[in-house]
């Protein structure tokens, strides 16, 4: 076999598989069905999709405050309780000591935070922020009450009772 006889035979063997691919692109087209989204599916998909967090570059008095969850009842104080503060913002650091912060139940390192600063001074470093500690341990949107109380749930999982 020659070298044109080859090229001749693969042209015509490649036109082939492209008509043969172009017709069962067309008899795919032409017998499937259009699935259109409905609107609710939509949305749903793209509330999956959303991203978890946004950037903002303003004033954080600026900063949005989460919404309550739907099915919370009006004045539900389920994402203002101390136990749900420390988890979503305290335990991070809390929990395992990180940047020096004191461990949940290490009440010593609580007793000397307590003997250095008084009831009052932790208060203070947690509305205003300490060390590596940001104010109001970076939940602005909260109340000054609400982190007191977290504080005092803190002292209480440490085995300290707040005074």
């Amino acid at each position: 076999m020659k070298d044109q006889e080859f090229v001749s035979y693969f042209a015509i063997i490649l036109g082939m598989l492209v008509v043969a691919t172009v017709i069962i692109f067309v008899i795919a087209n032409a017998l499937s069905e259009d699935h259109e989204m409905d609107l609710a599916m939509t949305m749903a998909t793209e509330e999956r999709i959303k991203p978890v967090g946004e950037v903002n570059v303003g004033d954080v008095a600026a900063l949005p405050t989460p919404a309550a969850p739907a099915d919370a009842p009006a004045g539900s104080s389920a994402d203002t309780s101390p136990q749900s503060i420390y988890q979503s913002a305290c335990q991070v650091c809390h929990l395992t000591g990180v940047l020096e912060s004191p461990k949940l139940t290490d009440g010593g390192a609580w007793q000397a935070r307590l003997s250095e600063r008084s009831l009052s001074g932790l208060y203070q470093s947690v509305l205003q922020g300490r060390g590596n500690m940001p104010p109001k341990g970076g939940r602005v949107d909260l109340a000054d009450d609400a982190l007191k109380a977290t504080v005092d749930y803190m002292l209480e999982q440490a085995g300290i009772a707040p005074q």
